[in-house]
Formats: C-alpha cells, sequence, structure tokens
C-alpha cells in the first residue's frame, strides 16, 4: 500500500521532525526522512500510524537488512 501524504505528514509531525532511531534533525539533513515500517511488509506489517516511523537515509538503509 501507498502511504498518504497526510500520514506522512502526521508521523513527521509525531517525531517533532526528528529521526525516530537516531534522533537527528531532518532540517540539517540534505536529503529528505523517509518513512519507514517498522514491522515490513514482507513480516505482516501495515501502514498503520503506530507501525510506521521518520527515518534518516542512513537508519531507514541500516534497519532494511
Amino acid at each position: 500500500m501507498t502511504i498518504s501524504n497526510n500520514t506522512r505528514q502526521l508521523v513527521r509531525e509525531r517525531a517533532n521532525y526528528l529521526c525516530e532511531y537516531c534522533h537527528s534533525l531532518e532540517e540539517a539533513s540534505a536529503a529528505q526522512f523517509a518513512i519507514d515500517r517498522i514491522l515490513p511488509q514482507s513480516l505482516g506489517g501495515s501502514d498503520q500510524f503506530s507501525n510506521l516511523a521518520l527515518a534518516c537515509q542512513r537508519c531507514n538503509g541500516y534497519f532494511s537488512h
């Protein structure tokens, strides 16, 4: 499923625009942060707000492996 722009913004606001893993500031990053599924879809994770996290590129790449 695709995550709506509204949900993306709500996740960003909940996280105070900080990576929810390392707490780096989105504004200080050259790249926009990603919306990460905490439990991936491949393991049954959903697009529910509670399963989404704001993640910087480094953390998103690290936790996806």
